[in-house]
């Protein structure tokens, strides 16, 4: 469906289709939530100061910097389009369509300034020769081409051209090689190590103008592991922040709750039909109660979570890890 839009994004009424509004409906409870984001990006509603940093794994990344790509194109600002169609052909790891519409739209957008072609490796030992020219432009942000911590140690910006292909290669191990700060906060929070999961929750990226299930879930652990770990008053404010920034009226309410402004009983209620509003509920009145000392309610609670049967959530792997801590 996101092919779709990409390729119709012109016509008239292109995000008014069965398509674009299917993706568009999707939630953080939803697998298709990102492409849903990507549909903001592609018709402007999300600009493009917000997007750089709203992605949470290497594939989004690269999808990220795909789209970004062609709204430069059709922008016809085609250096950074083919800076950034580079980008998502670096960053994808294997052969899909998104990589092959990448290869096939940098070669058009190429052609504007070079039309020598050089080869680009793929991670599968396949080369990909297309028509690439780095961009010489001097007003993209640095940060879009490369680490500002190599480029500290690059006198020519001549250099660029040979450093960063290979660069982004390690650059992509080492993003990979660390396991995810937000499963691991989560799975410290579980042994009852409330500090090392929180600071785990400070390398979470949080800012980008997306509110994914990764991000939400993270806001609102982090705020409750802050009354665990005995800041009371950063816990509220942080509790705060997430009711009056956050779009999603679930996690708006799970902040309405725990500041005592809405009841248990009508999220309950709420939460009976949908496993994930289950889950996030009871591991929100888990943490609390364990806030309150009361062991033998947080148990109660945290049983429930598991009754949702998400076995592949992090709040599920955690609560699971607490009955038997608690026990």
């Amino acid at each position: 469906m996101l092919l779709h839009v990409i390729l119709t994004r012109k016509q008239e009424s292109a995000f008014e289709t069965k398509h674009a509004r299917t993706l568009l409906s999707q939630r953080w409870d939803s697998g298709a939530e990102f492409y849903g984001f990507l549909i903001e990006v592609l018709s402007g509603k999300v600009p493009l100061r917000e997007t750089p940093d709203a992605w949470d794994n290497l594939d989004e990344r690269a999808s990220l910097d795909l789209v970004r790509a062609f709204v430069y194109k059709d922008r016809q600002d085609y250096e950074m389009a083919e800076v950034l169609f580079n980008k998502a052909i670096n960053g994808f790891d294997d052969l899909t369509w998104k990589s092959e519409i990448a290869i096939s739209e940098l070669e058009k957008v190429s052609a504007v300034f070079n039309d020598s072609p050089i080869t680009i490796g793929s991670d599968k030992g396949a080369d990909k020769t297309v028509n690439v020219s780095w961009s010489t432009r001097k007003d993209i942000s640095e940060s879009e081409i490369i680490d500002s911590s190599l480029l500290s140690e690059l006198t020519d910006i001549e250099q660029l051209e040979y450093v960063l292909p290979e660069w982004r290669t390690l650059e992509r191990v080492e993003q990979v090689s660390p396991p995810d700060p937000a499963r691991t906060a989560f799975r410290m929070a579980g042994l009852g190590y409330w500090k090392s999961a929180l600071r785990n929750c400070d390398k979470v990226r949080l800012v980008g103008g997306r509110q994914s299930a990764r991000r939400l879930r993270i806001c609102l652990l982090q705020a409750q592991l802050l009354r665990l770990s005995g800041c009371k008053n950063q816990s509220l404010a942080a509790l705060q922040k997430l009711r009056d920034s956050t779009i999603d009226p679930w996690y708006r309410d799970l902040a309405y709750m725990l500041l005592g402004e809405v009841t248990v009983k009508s999220l309950s209620e709420c939460a009976r039909s949908y496993p994930h509003y289950q889950l996030t509920l009871y591991t929100a009145l888990g943490l609390r109660s364990e806030a309150e000392e009361d062991v033998a309610t947080a148990l109660n609670y945290y049983r429930c979570a598991m009754d949702s049967s998400l076995t592949h959530c992090p709040e599920y792997v955690f609560s699971k890890a607490r009955v038997t801590a608690l026990r």
